[in-house]
């Protein structure tokens, strides 16, 4: 799990059970199927951005805007699986909640709405 900045409590409970989860901190980076992947909260302001236009990754996962969203270029991928609780708020920005399909082999994405 990478983890936000208002996730402090889930944080506390996932510590009872280290067995099932892995904490990986609020920025991760790791080898899937060839691609280098990185994971970030994406809270400090334009963090992810400049993963993604650094050209060091092929794929940049972020959170934290609540906005899905697949971007490519030049064959790496931005993307942000959205939020699973939009609806419960009235924020105007906030795409509908949803969850995201990643292809690593292809380096595509696919937004899913709840």
């Amino acid at each position: 799990l990478v983890f936000g900045n208002n996730d402090a409590d889930i944080y506390n409970h996932m510590k009872a059970c280290p067995e099932n989860v892995r904490l990986l901190g609020r920025f991760y980076i790791d080898h899937v199927d060839g691609k280098i992947i990185a994971l970030i909260h994406g809270d400090i302001e334009g963090s992810a951005e400049a993963l993604f236009k650094s050209g060091d990754y092929d794929i940049v996962i972020r959170g934290h805007s609540h906005v899905a969203e697949v971007r490519k270029k030049d064959g790496r991928l931005l993307l942000n699986p959205g939020s699973l609780v939009s609806p419960l708020n009235d924020f105007p920005r906030w795409t509908p909640s949803s969850v995201a399909i990643l292809d690593t082999v292809a380096v595509d994405a696919k937004i899913v709405k709840l």
